[in-house]
């Protein structure tokens, strides 16, 4: 059984492996709050940043979340996703 990460900097520490593994160039340097657009992260590499996030956390993130604030750094994101999971915990999201 794959672990639950529930905490921020677990998340991002998944989210920056991801990254450094499947997106971005090996020579790119980058942390939790570097900026996304800084290091090359276009609009095909958010779609597999969430449809990893999607598979590996099993949620889905809404569209509504989907906004520059939530996807400028990982730190970011990574809070975005947290709540999302935190909510789906409490029951309160809905399914898409």
């Amino acid at each position: 059984m794959e672990s639950f990460v529930s905490d921020v900097t677990g998340i991002c520490h998944e989210l920056l492996g991801f990254l450094r593994a499947n997106v971005l160039a090996k020579s790119v340097e980058c942390d939790e709050n570097t900026r996304l657009s800084s290091i090359g992260v276009d609009s095909l590499a958010l779609v597999e940043i969430l449809l990893f996030i999607e598979r590996r956390f099993k949620i889905s993130v809404p569209d509504s979340h989907l906004t520059r604030k939530n996807l400028e750094t990982i730190q970011a994101l990574a809070h975005c996703v947290n709540q999302l999971l935190l909510n789906k915990k409490c029951g309160d999201v809905h399914s898409e």
